[in-house]
């Protein structure tokens, strides 16, 4: 079972790639990072013993801080992403052509 402060350390680690994802221009790459980290946290969650109303405390902890700094247009529109990245659903991955290389 997760303690309170795993909770609040993993509310803030969601909380603190979705800023990084925001400040970096939202591409499509940084979406792709976004959700590739968000998604590695939600398998750590789902992993812990018991998850019995901690994955709606984070989500929902993570909604209100996001809407709290960003306002409810954006704020609601970035937790939709988080959202469907913590849940491990599908986000669009750019595919790497060679003239990609480096990138």
């Amino acid at each position: 079972m997760a303690t309170d402060r795993e909770v609040e350390e993993t509310i803030a680690r969601c909380v603190g790639i979705m800023v990084f994802y925001r400040n970096s221009g939202r591409t499509t790459q940084s979406k792709s990072r976004m959700a590739a980290e968000i998604r590695e946290v939600g398998g750590c969650v789902r992993e812990w013993h018991s998850t019995n109303g901690v994955v709606g405390r984070i989500v929902d902890s993570v909604k209100a801080e996001l809407i709290a700094r960003y306002g409810h247009e954006l704020g609601v529109r970035l937790d939709g992403e988080f959202y469907m990245a913590f849940e491990g659903e599908a986000v669009p991955i750019p595919i790497r052509t060679p003239s990609m290389r480096g990138c």
